[in-house]
């Protein structure tokens, strides 16, 4: 007994030739309903678009999840070409790609960076479809488009079990027929005056009134079934009928007894005085029926559970009862069973299966000695290390890299030495960190280009400051290539220009208003942007510290600033910061470009200018006990690595880093590794 059974997602882990199936299943679970209801929403993404002609790799990736998309414009491939279709979308979201532009020119701008030979050839007829549907502007364009060779083929969109075995085409054409009604009785006239839209917005919009009369119609499944053990039903289906066994799932408070519905015209009072029904009484009729059916048969397993943190609970029936039945003085017509909980291995994933009786198997675990995981959880949560294979003779790192091996050593293994990333294919289509970050550090790089180098004058770099100068040069970063599918086309997009970009000008004036000119004013000095220090960044790394028995291991390490200022006294380091900083990245530029040399005796200082903030922070590392401090905690941890293998974060947020890596990352890392 549970009235959402067919539609829930556990249903996956029952037979289904058990259950009896409705006799009529609704149009809104065939593959033909999807696949429309699909490009509608392809549809509905152009339109939102602020810029013309692009579609959310989001969308190709929620298509690709469905096999009949594939299937309709390339019959011929397998499930090899749909996986091979998904690693290619993941090479594209490794590169913070949010959308690809109709022409597919994507692929060309792109193609060092993503190799990309499946998609290209999947997407040509699907976009040059989505053009067409895109011109729809009445009822009859619509259907003009359906059963055309080269518009929308209807009975390909169906599945061959469909085709067989329902009367889909019949229904589907059925509604069609009646849908057409509206535009030949003379109801509309002109779409545009209903929708007050146009182009692919008004296609979109009629596409989903068709959708909206289509999701109501029943299919005829003609298929022959052995007659079904169980059937699914509500409560008061089941009035005055008894079973043989009975088996009530989601026995919780909300589902029996059922919460009130939300009221309309009258409320509960009203609805009691009236003699309507209101939900007491509803209430007394749902117990009733729920203790008769119960006590009228044979046998009966009810299932509930607890969850805090969603405030679930037994329900009131099943606790009532149990409470009850505790009297043992009441047992007198009821026999009582006993059973304990078992997860039949069918149902469990493979994975699972693995590590709970294969475990001998997987390398890593042999290796580390454990054969009960449960039984030694310290040393399950830890990856072994191989010193050699890990390190070698010079270990090398970048600020980035050697930070997220202090702080999450197994997270550092997962993503630097196993070589494993993050992929989101289905990014929101927002203004990112990362993204505004990446964007502040071009505007960076192009702002400071022209003032690179010795300069004796600081108000000579005022024109190279002045707000049209900065708004000029960021405007044209935007439009370049390389953030032309990384940028958000949405209402984002608005944000992105009026709020956030003019946030970056004002802030890069700051800096120079509020630091730099106070600072060099009546000085020589030398101005060092990132890009400059590209080429001496190649020249090699710096020896940070040597760690292992008898020091056979070499950390190097190297990193880029974004910006350097000399001046006859003073060494300046100032990286900018559009969201957190840490102090330890100070410590790292410091060594990086001047402590590394013991000879160095200028005063050195270094800090931080918060773009959002329009201010310096943390200015320089005074005390000299700090960096010695940083350096040994290094070593610490890389001994600890050695010595006990990668352990995992510590705090909270450490933990929950790289969380979306899942066992299905690790088993596609482990064939790659076996297939070289």
């Amino acid at each position: 007994m549970d009235p959402s059974f067919g539609n829930a997602a556990y249903t996956r882990f029952f037979d289904p030739s058990g259950f009896k199936q409705p006799a009529s299943p609704c149009i809104q679970h065939s593959q033909l309903f999807q696949l429309l209801q699909l490009f509608g929403r392809h549809l509905r993404a152009m339109a939102e678009a602020r810029q013309q002609g692009f579609l959310p790799i989001s969308e190709i990736a929620r298509a690709l999840a469905q096999p009949g998309f594939v299937a309709y414009y390339q019959p011929d491939w397998s499930e090899d070409e749909r996986f091979a279709l998904l690693n290619e979308l993941r090479q594209l979201s490794g590169q913070q790609v949010l959308y690809i532009d109709m022409d597919l020119q994507i692929f060309e701008d792109l193609k060092d960076e993503c190799r990309c030979m499946l998609l290209p050839i999947l997407l040509k007829p699907h976009f040059a479809l989505l053009r067409k549907l895109a011109t729809i502007d009445s009822l009859q364009a619509m259907i003009d488009l359906f059963d055309e060779p080269d518009a929308l083929m209807i009975k390909q969109l169906c599945s061959e079990e469909e085709l067989d075995n329902t009367d889909i085409l019949h229904k589907y054409y059925e509604r069609l027929d009646n849908f057409r009604m509206a535009e030949k009785l003379g109801l509309v006239k002109d779409w545009k005056h209903i929708y007050d839209t146009k182009d692919s917005a008004l296609a979109a919009d009629i596409w989903q009134l068709w959708l909206d009369s289509l999701q109501t119609a029943r299919i005829k499944d003609n298929t022959a079934t052995p007659r079904p053990i169980y059937d699914y039903s509500s409560l008061f289906d089941t009035r005055n009928l008894s079973f043989d066994e009975v088996i009530v799932l989601n026995s919780i408070e909300g589902q029996l007894p059922q919460n009130p519905e939300p009221v309309w015209l009258f409320n509960e009072r009203q609805l009691e005085r009236m003699k309507l029904k209101h939900y007491d009484l509803i209430r007394k009729w749902e117990r009733y029926y729920f203790l008769r059916l119960l006590l009228s048969s044979s046998t009966v397993y009810l299932y509930a559970y607890r969850d805090g943190e969603k405030d679930l609970e037994p329900g009131s029936y099943f606790t009532e009862l149990s409470h009850f039945l505790a009297e043992e003085s009441n047992w007198s017509q009821v026999r009582r069973h006993t059973t304990s909980i078992q997860v039949k291995d069918e149902i469990l994933g493979m994975a699972q299966r693995e590590l709970a009786k294969e475990h001998d198997k997987a390398k890593w675990l042999s290796e580390a000695g454990i054969k009960n995981p449960a039984s030694d959880i310290e040393s399950f949560l830890r990856l072994p290390c191989e010193g050699e294979k890990d390190f070698g003779g010079q270990f090398r790192s970048s600020y980035y890299g050697l930070n997220r091996l202090i702080s999450n050593p197994f997270a550092w293994y997962i993503q630097y030495k196993a070589g494993l990333k993050e992929c989101e294919l289905l990014p929101e289509e927002t203004v990112s960190p990362m993204l505004f970050g990446n964007i502040m550090h071009s505007f960076l790089g192009k702002a400071l280009h022209s003032i690179k180098g010795e300069q004796s004058d600081i108000n000579a770099l005022e024109p190279a400051f002045a707000r049209q100068e900065l708004t000029q040069k960021l405007e044209g970063i935007l439009q370049s290539k390389e953030y032309l599918y990384k940028i958000p086309k949405n209402y984002n997009l608005d944000f992105l220009n009026e709020v956030m970009l003019q946030l970056l000008v004002s802030s890069v004036r700051a800096f120079y208003d509020k630091w730099l000119k106070p600072r060099l004013e009546g000085k020589s000095f030398r101005i060092i942007p990132e890009e400059v220090e590209s080429q001496r960044d190649q020249e090699g790394y710096k020896t940070l510290l040597s760690f292992g028995k008898g020091d056979r291991y070499v950390l190097k390490v190297k990193g880029r600033a974004d910006l350097q200022v000399n001046t006859p006294e003073t060494d300046y380091i100032i990286d900018f910061k559009t969201g957190g900083a840490d102090t330890e990245q100070l410590l790292f530029y410091e060594f990086y470009y001047h402590r590394h040399d013991e000879a160095y005796d200028r005063e050195l200082k270094s800090l931080f200018w918060m773009v959002k903030e329009d201010k310096s922070e943390i200015e320089g590392v005074k005390k000299q006990d700090v960096y010695n401090d940083w350096i040994s905690y290094i070593a610490v941890t890389l001994m600890s690595c050695l010595e006990a293998g990668y352990r995992i974060g510590i705090t909270a947020a450490d933990r929950k880093y790289m969380e979306t890596i899942t066992r299905a990352d690790l088993y596609r890392h482990q064939n790659r590794e076996a297939q070289q």
